[in-house]
């Protein structure tokens, strides 16, 4: 419970995967202890949920992305709208989860286990939160191998999985035959499934720069979405060029990034995103150096923003090569 308490305090979303497991507590078994710690942990996590949604991250400029998703019930963005999609439009819920991407996405989270999970439907519940997120989305990212949008629903068939494999080891019938086969049934299709699809279950988000084919490659591609990828290519000049640009900016104030190096600058104390950091007054307005790339848009085009500060009083160029900007601000 403690565990599950920590990664809920981890980021916006993980509240409702505790929640998933809470769920799995409440209703798996008829342990009543069990039951009062899955609902304490519930009503915990939805708290935090709201918290962080409704208080914490709007006072700090963020907001939710409701960007990645395209199924609401009244059209406007918000999340009682996709709420109220899933829960009055069931049969609208069913249709948007039965694109091809998703149908495929589904198939390879199964067969990792050798389609064990199937079976281990009293862990069901845990892979709840992740359908809530999951179904409406409409963004492809959600469907990617290794991307931290798909990641939810990789320990959802884990657990499933494990759930199963304990029922069939543990049934009276079983026997040291059964069981050997059925770890070896196991062990061959995780094996053959990380050969064919690259590794299911693994979290190598922003790895580098630029979308694909700019230093992006992976094993399981969807219409070439970013995805694993188990061997770094080797760097090319844009890149180094911009890694010089990330090593020479200075760490005595906060900063503005394009979305493309804001990872490699969070070691600062404050490093806000493009289009991505809200609040008042603007992000721009509360930094004192603003990190811009030269690369191809991975999200969005940068050229505008440089244009706009170059021609801005305030700003000042404080060191340039071919691939990245640093403007610092003027003295007033």
């Amino acid at each position: 419970c403690a565990f599950a308490l920590l990664a809920a305090l981890s980021r916006e979303e993980a509240p409702l995967y505790a929640a998933g497991l809470a769920l799995f507590w409440m209703f798996s078994g008829e342990d009543k202890r069990r039951f009062r710690l899955g609902l304490g942990l519930l009503v915990t996590s939805l708290a935090l949920e709201a918290f962080f949604v409704g208080f914490l991250m709007p006072h700090f400029g963020g907001q939710p992305r409701q960007d990645h998703f395209n199924l609401y019930f009244d059209g406007n963005r918000n999340l009682a709208s996709l709420l109220g999609a899933l829960v009055l439009d069931p049969l609208g819920a069913v249709f948007a989860s039965t694109t091809e991407v998703k149908l495929d996405y589904a198939a390879i989270s199964l067969v990792w286990m050798g389609g064990l999970a199937l079976f281990g439907w009293r862990a069901a519940w845990i892979a709840l939160p992740a359908l809530l997120l999951q179904i409406p989305a409409g963004d492809v990212g959600f469907f990617t191998l290794g991307m931290n949008y798909s990641a939810p629903v990789v320990p959802a068939m884990l657990l499933m999985g494990l759930a199963a494999l304990r029922r069939f080891w543990t049934k009276p019938a079983a026997t040291f035959a059964s069981r050997a086969g059925l770890v070896a049934y196991v062990l061959t299709t995780a094996l053959l499934s990380n050969y064919l699809y690259g590794n299911i279950a693994s979290k190598t988000y922003k790895f580098e720069y630029g979308q694909s084919p700019y230093r992006r490659q992976n094993q399981r591609n969807w219409h070439d979405a970013v995805a694993y990828i188990d061997a770094l290519p080797p760097f090319g000049e844009a890149e180094k060029a911009l890694w010089q640009v990330v090593r020479k900016v200075p760490y005595d104030g906060p900063l503005l990034t394009s979305w493309t190096v804001n990872p490699q600058l969070s070691d600062h104390d404050v490093a806000l995103a493009y289009g991505f950091s809200g609040g008042h007054p603007a992000a721009e307005e509360r930094v004192r150096y603003i990190v811009i790339d030269k690369l191809p848009a991975m999200m969005t085009a940068t050229e505008g923003d440089l244009r706009r500060l170059r021609a801005d009083p305030r700003w000042a160029v404080r060191y340039e090569n071919a691939s990245g900007v640093i403007f610092e601000r003027r003295a007033p």
